[in-house]
């Protein structure tokens, strides 16, 4: 069974690692914004979830807004601690050594991922299994399990490997076309009349 959740780990590390990868090659931005933007969405949705639910109950409204400002709260926090995290794993990537610190939060990071995507899961089934839930309370709890299907692959994402900022592909491309351009024009020959 441990080979087993093993290779589901693995191959879970190795998508992240790969999308993270691709995000860098594009954007030219570093995981810690991936991640960022990951859990803002997460925070949005869930947020989209409570608006939704008030809407329907007004006698509901300050329930929501405490949990809307706690979930603000918690992705701040998350924000914050996330991107200290990044700063000593560049600063110790850079020395050519791990930090503990970093080490112990991806493998914090590995069990919020599986828990918050397990339970997005689950939350975001609920009305599809429910045949009494009414469409608009579905939606909540769509909307809910979505923000913490996000939070859980944020986590995830937290433990991919740092690749550096570098020009995204598009000023890549164009500094590529003008060095091209440049070596061009000294392969042509200047006319013998100027």
């Amino acid at each position: 069974m441990a080979d087993i959740l093993s290779s589901i780990d693995d191959a879970v590390l190795t998508g992240v690692n790969s999308g993270v990868s691709a995000w860098n090659w594009t954007t030219g931005k570093t995981k810690i914004d991936l991640v960022n933007n990951i859990l803002s969405a997460g925070a949005v949705s869930e947020n989209l979830a409570f608006v939704n639910l008030a809407y329907e109950s007004p006698v509901i409204l300050p329930f929501a807004l405490g949990l809307s400002a706690l979930t603000l709260f918690y992705t701040h926090s998350k924000h914050n601690e996330y991107s200290n995290i990044a700063d000593l794993e560049e600063k110790a990537i850079s020395n050519g050594l791990l930090h503990p610190v970093v080490e112990e939060c991806k493998s914090k990071c590995a069990e919020r991922g599986y828990r918050d995507s397990i339970y997005g899961t689950v939350i975001t089934g609920v009305p599809v299994f429910h045949p009494d839930f009414s469409s608009d309370i579905g939606l909540s709890y769509s909307l809910f399990g979505a923000g913490e299907i996000l939070q859980g692959l944020a986590h995830q994402t937290m433990r991919a490997d740092y690749f550096p900022p570098r020009k995204n592909c598009v000023k890549r491309g164009m500094d590529n076309v003008s060095n091209m351009l440049k070596e061009l024009k000294t392969l042509i020959p200047k006319p013998a009349f100027a």
